[in-house]
């Protein structure tokens, strides 16, 4: 059973490698657009289904930037998610 899971936006992966912030591209799982907080619930096994993650209190964007969760649900799994603005990805200068 997996318990630790690593998020990134699409689009990372093509920044220079300094913007990656330590995920690996074989490791990580890519953010679809319309996901939610409560569709990376049910890929971490947290709920069976979206409908049940969002009546738990995952409903709710993914918070742009650097996110880390520790000690979620009775196994203490484990969530990083790298969120960075559209901004950032269509511009690998920004913020440098």
């Amino acid at each position: 059973m997996k318990l630790e899971y690593n998020f990134v936006r699409s689009g990372v992966f093509n920044l220079p490698r300094s913007d990656w912030l330590d995920f690996d591209p074989d490791d990580s799982i890519i953010i679809e657009s319309n996901w939610t907080m409560a569709n990376l619930a049910v890929i971490m096994e947290l709920f069976p289904s979206v409908s049940q993650a969002k009546k738990n209190g995952w409903a709710g964007p993914i918070p742009h930037g650097y996110t880390e969760k520790r000690k979620i649900g009775k196994m203490n799994k484990s969530m990083f998610i790298w969120y960075p603005s559209q901004e950032f990805i269509d511009d690998p200068d920004y913020g440098k």
